[in-house]
């Protein structure tokens, strides 16, 4: 009968073999004991019993059970004296000994945080779908780029909140000056990674695991703050309007442009939109209704290659919009020179109906639209607007001129008026000028009343 330490082990991804993990100081230095060994790292306490049976001869073997390596000896020593103590009085129960598991190794940092995205791939959001491949990218970049250099080698049961703290630092001091408050983002991003991580490696109610707490989610850990910072949105003017229509007018673009800036369609929609998705294309007359769903996206893995995808970015993008009739006549003359060029290129033109494409009909690449997009504002003075900007542009105007937020939301495709406001809720001190005149009608009536 014996109370066994069962040592923890690792598995060396260059070699595939077992390893000791020994237990470290502070310092990050091994322990030695007395005799100037190494202290192998106990993963908990194992008590068997052993007897002879006086029939075979042979010897029988029980494992009583395992206690944790923490506080767990004197619990083990204990169950090893009521075993002694049953075998003397022959009420002990003997089984045929199972074949007892290996433990599982402690994995890497690296290691988790693999195993955690793998379970991100398969995991749906609220609405019952996948998470993107770009979202799914995102947390492979933050591994590459920041989680696995900086922890990817050590073991789940040697990061500390203290040492989380110290790199958390040094990625904040890594840049300066504008760049900051939006790497502090990036630092959050990393740590969402890290805690997802390192919350899969809490021990269970089944005793499977390596951690009692998880250090990444420490609540005296200090994480860079990331304020939501409201935009101040001026769209473009009369002037300036007059000035894009007259430049922009014979760009193959501009129809697309007029999307985002007067009806604020998100890049995606715009390069993803299809003709199937449209009515009233037919009829002068009448405004164009444009039926969100397909999406067109840069693929981080595939160079920003444009890619595909059958659905837009949340439930609350999937809408309807009655398109404003500067567009809805763009869209028309647009859709009258791509039947053009669609027989210009003949056998070459490849069917994917969609509203913007290229010269023989493949998906915008998303990255060109907006480089494109950039430079054409940029040469009219604008300054450096991208597609995103001009989406802006489309809210600013519709609050600024008294369209009510939930209808302004309703169009934009935000899932909730909320995050409208929280987004375009400051606009300049002039558009409050509705609010007062308002007012100021009010209080000239009661004014009236009251007056002689």
């Amino acid at each position: 009968m014996a109370v066994q330490p069962r040592y923890a082990f690792t598995t060396n991804i260059e070699t595939g073999k077992r390893e000791p993990v020994y237990e470290v100081d502070k310092s990050g230095a091994i322990k030695l004991d007395k005799d100037g060994n190494p202290i192998r790292k106990v993963l908990n306490w194992k008590v068997e019993v052993y007897d002879t049976d006086p029939v075979t001869g042979k010897q029988k073997r029980k494992v009583i059970g395992t206690f944790p390596a923490k506080g767990g000896k004197d619990e083990a020593k204990a169950a090893d004296v009521a075993a002694k103590a049953a075998i003397r009085k022959g009420s002990f129960q003997w089984d045929d000994p199972e074949p007892e598991p290996e433990p599982a190794p402690i994995p890497t940092v690296q290691q988790a945080c693999e195993q955690w995205i793998a379970a991100k791939r398969v995991e749906t959001n609220k609405w019952g779908r996948p998470l993107s491949d770009n979202h799914i990218a995102g947390y492979e970049s933050s591994l590459k780029i920041h989680v696995g250099p900086a922890f990817g080698d050590k073991l789940v049961t040697e990061v500390t909140t203290k040492g989380i703290q110290a790199v958390v630092q040094d990625w904040l001091t890594a840049v300066e000056g504008e760049r900051k408050a939006k790497h502090a983002q990036t630092v959050r991003r990393a740590m969402i990674v890290l805690r997802g991580a390192l919350e899969m490696q809490l021990i269970d109610d089944d005793g499977i695991g390596f951690l009692s707490r998880n250090p990444a989610a420490d609540r005296k850990l200090i994480l860079p703050k990331v304020a939501k910072q409201k935009q101040v949105v001026k769209p473009l003017d009369e002037k300036q309007m007059d000035k894009f229509l007259e430049e922009a007018e014979s760009h193959p673009w501009f129809a697309a442009w007029l999307l985002a800036e007067v009806d604020g369609l998100r890049r995606a929609e715009i390069l993803g939109g299809q003709w199937t998705d449209t009515r009233g294309v037919d009829d002068p007359d009448a405004p164009i209704i444009w039926s969100v769903g397909q999406t067109c996206v840069a693929d981080q893995r595939n160079g920003g290659r444009p890619k595909i995808q059958p659905n837009p970015k949340t439930e609350g993008s999937r809408r309807e919009i009655r398109l404003s009739a500067m567009s809805s006549q763009a869209l028309r003359r647009h859709h009258d020179k791509q039947a053009f060029q669609r027989k210009s290129a003949g056998a070459e033109w490849i069917d994917n109906g969609l509203i913007f494409c290229n010269e023989v009909g493949e998906p915008i690449r998303p990255d060109s639209f907006s480089v494109q997009t950039k430079k054409m504002l940029d040469s009219l003075g604008f300054g450096n607007l991208g597609p995103h900007k001009l989406r802006h542009h489309a809210a600013g105007r519709m609050l600024r001129n008294g369209v009510p937020i939930a209808l302004a939301a309703e169009k934009l495709g935000h899932s909730d008026v909320s995050l409208t406001y929280a987004t375009y809720g400051n606009l300049d001190e002039s558009s409050q000028e509705p609010v007062n005149s308002a007012i100021d009608r009010v209080l000239d009536k009661v004014g009236t009343r009251h007056s002689g």
